[in-house]
């Protein structure tokens, strides 16, 4: 920002800006700001923010916790040449990004006391290994934060499959049969919304106000769009669909064979669809921003970008450090934390924390009265996921033919993920439950989180059941509310899809700081459940610490909506 004390005539900088906002509110005084150079402002996102190498020489920063946003900014920060100092409260970086793998350690709290598991995963050839990723999964090919620190520490990339065409959507609710799979779901409702529009507009030739021109070109795009064919009455018809898979021949046979062209299978019984709410339970997900193709996951888990961070910082990190008190002052921070039962006290210019907020909020300190309250109003939902290694990738046999992807059910384990790698190898780890706020499943124990994952996806992949195929003492389970120094999985903004005053006003007051305490992580983004949501906050609070954007919020920034954004994991 160059020099605090050069004038403008007789007015300072300070002063100069002051009346500039008063005049013509915030907007006028950022667009001055950003002319005289006092910020960056890029339209599209296109790297991190360049920060001069010696920039913070002399400053220290106290970054609480070694989760991703953590990382992120104490990474851009050494850059700049700032020291920098790591407090861990566990034993591993990484925070929810957890990937579990042969010999790894899960610990939960529980009111009866500490649970712990480890993964028994079988000892695979080097570069093989059988793996879970217990948080984060996937990568939006949109999060642009994400792939460039995979770039930039040459993590290996691989697709991540959403959709499979063969994936399950399963619910007691339909009847006869309680599972379809997503092609046959989709075309059966692309073909009954056609069938019944176009029929509307063949009666009616002024239907939603249409020119005749454009209600039979409507039609047409209809007939094609729902695959239909006009019955002897001149009726629209949908008679299903041969995109969806191929039935059965009158004899029986599976088609096509060599006789017979694929012949389209029976629909679902509108009744059944409708029945089955499937549109309630992200059967559109792969159309949501954040979810669309192409989705990337990093060759061998999650962990490898956790790995990229820690090869630079392994020295800044120290790990089973719990914080324990943080005293905030104009100039600086204090920050106490316990480490092999002694107390400590690291003295920074400044202090990051991507400490979940429900448990910030309960560390002695002395925050100001409306920064406290913001953190109050935080908070964080449940998730469970349960993992088992299989002996035999059933869900890849023709019978299934599944090739990634994930199934869906009405039952309490909401979704089963298949591995998007490693395809036709012998064995394979299914994720067999990933629950949301809703979470039931993190009540148990882990035997019994398997036990009704077995019961649920037994219901239309039996193979689950055979103990020879999936054994039981090779699962492992986590449920993030039970984590120590983590407690839950994402945080709850407006997730009724109502926008909450209170959460409004704590959302934007977090955005800045306490005099030098910051708050990050996709705790404070705009994309909630997400890692480039934390990338995203690191690189904003790095920015405000080095003058090189406006400490005030823009008057149109509003809370996000949790679940629009959601769904990370």
């Amino acid at each position: 920002m160059g020099n605090q004390k050069e004038k403008f005539g007789n007015w300072s900088r300070r002063k100069f800006l002051n009346r500039i906002g008063k005049a013509g509110g915030s907007l006028a005084m950022l667009e001055v700001m950003s002319l005289m150079g006092f910020f960056q402002t890029n339209d599209t996102w296109a790297k991190p923010p360049e920060i001069p190498s010696d920039k913070g020489k002399g400053k220290r920063v106290a970054i609480l916790g070694a989760g991703i946003s953590g990382l992120t900014a104490a990474y851009m920060l050494k850059q700049g040449g700032y020291d920098v100092v790591i407090l861990e409260a566990s034993n591993r970086a990484g925070g929810r990004n957890f990937t579990a793998r042969r010999g790894t350690v899960i610990k939960e709290k529980l009111p009866n006391g500490e649970l712990i598991q480890q993964c028994t995963f079988d000892q695979m050839p080097e570069g093989k290994d059988l793996y879970i990723n217990l948080g984060p999964g996937r990568i939006s090919h949109m999060h642009k934060r994400v792939l460039h620190y995979c770039k930039e520490f040459n993590i290996d990339l691989e697709p991540y499959i959403f959709k499979c065409s063969n994936n399950i959507f399963y619910s007691d609710e339909n009847s006869p049969k309680k599972g379809f799979s997503h092609n046959h779901i989709k075309f059966d409702v692309n073909g009954y919304i056609s069938e019944i529009l176009a029929n509307c507009l063949a009666e009616n030739s002024n239907f939603a106000q249409l020119s005749p021109d454009q209600n039979k070109k409507l039609q047409s795009l209809l007939e094609v769009y729902g695959n239909l064919t006009k019955n002897k009455d001149g009726k629209y018809e949908y008679k299903g669909s041969k995109s969806i898979h191929c039935g059965d021949d009158e004899e029986g046979n599976a088609t096509p064979n060599i006789y017979n062209l694929c012949n389209a299978p029976d629909k679902i019984p509108l009744d059944d669809l409708l029945n089955s709410g499937f549109w309630e339970d992200s059967f559109y997900a792969h159309y949501y921003t954040n979810w669309q193709p192409t989705l990337l996951q990093p060759v061998g888990g999650m962990d490898k970008i956790i790995d990229g961070f820690t090869n630079v910082l392994q020295d800044d990190i120290f790990y089973n450090a719990p914080v324990k008190k943080i005293k905030v002052k104009s100039d600086g921070v204090k920050v106490y934390y316990d480490q092999g039962g002694e107390e400590y006290m690291a003295d920074a210019d400044y202090c990051i924390s991507c400490i979940p907020a429900p448990i910030l909020k309960n560390i002695d300190n002395n925050f100001e009265k409306t920064f406290q309250k913001s953190l109050d109003s935080i908070v964080f939902s449940k998730a469970t996921k349960v993992g088992w290694q299989c002996n035999e990738r059933f869900w890849e046999s023709p019978k299934n033919h599944i090739f990634g992807g994930i199934s869906w059910t009405t039952d309490p384990i909401r979704q089963i993920w298949y591995p998007s790698h490693d395809f036709y190898s012998q064995k394979g780890v299914l994720v067999g439950a990933y629950t949301g706020d809703t979470d039931t499943l993190g009540d148990l124990s882990p035997n019994e989180r398997c036990r009704i994952s077995k019961e649920s996806i037994g219901k239309f992949h039996p193979e689950i059941l055979d103990r020879n195929i999936v054994p039981i003492e090779k699962s492992v389970s986590i449920a993030w509310q039970n984590v120590p120094y983590i407690e839950g999985s994402w945080p709850l903004w407006n997730h009724h899809d109502v926008i909450d005053a209170t959460h409004s006003d704590a959302y934007r007051r977090l955005l800045m700081p306490d005099r030098r305490f910051y708050i990050t992580g996709d705790q404070v983004s705009t994309i909630p459940g997400w890692q480039e949501g934390a990338m995203m906050s690191a690189e904003h609070v790095v920015m405000l610490i080095n003058d090189m954007k406006p400490k005030e919020v823009p008057d149109d920034v509003d809370v996000p909506i949790t679940i629009k954004s959601l769904n990370s994991y």
